[in-house]
């Protein structure tokens, strides 16, 4: 098995962990050299499923309250959604309310990592969908028709629902989605 394969369906996660490059590769190196290796014992099926599980810690920065540091904890709500994804994983199934072009768009939609506070206040003051400002390791996302910052999950969350900035209300994208009540309910 070729480790870039595992990358396809992995890596954008593993990113999302923010896990450097280097060790995204060895990590699926490894789970691709075990599975061949496995895969070579004979009588063995070519088929090994591979389970890739990762322990994600959040670091109490110097100075930082520890109900900050719990609140910006990685989290699947602050991820972007696996069902969205243009390849999503085997066990994960597939919105049926999202066309696959808006799935694209929001794919593409650049992601800016915050790596100090105060670059990511330059960028975006506060998330005008969760009303919180900026913290380490966010991702931020900006809508190109308008140049409005919010926290990538929160944009994908809303741009589900509807095609305008939440700020501006210019057009986002030009796809319009089927469910309306995806990020509020009905």
């Amino acid at each position: 098995m070729k480790w870039w394969i595992l990358k396809t369906y992995l890596g954008d996660r593993l990113e999302e962990y923010w896990m450097p490059d280097d060790e995204i590769e060895n990590l699926l190196v490894g789970a691709a050299n075990f599975a061949d290796e496995r895969a070579a014992v004979p009588g063995r099926r070519r088929e090994i499923p591979v389970v890739v599980a990762v322990d994600v810690l959040t670091v109490q920065q110097d100075g930082e309250l520890l109900s900050a540091a719990v609140s910006r904890a990685i989290r699947p709500e602050f991820m972007y959604p696996l069902e969205l994804w243009p390849r999503p994983p085997v066990a994960v199934t597939q919105r049926q309310d999202v066309c696959r072009p808006l799935k694209s768009f929001l794919w593409s939609l650049r992601k800016i990592r915050v790596t100090d506070v105060e670059e990511g206040l330059r960028v975006m003051e506060e998330c005008h969908i969760c009303l919180n400002s900026p913290t380490i390791g966010d991702r931020i996302s900006l809508i190109p028709n308008c140049g409005h910052a919010f926290h990538n999950h929160c944009l994908v969350k809303w741009l589900t629902w509807s095609e305008t900035c939440p700020v501006c209300r210019c057009e986002a994208h030009p796809y319009r989605p089927t469910n309306p009540y995806y990020m509020f309910g009905p």
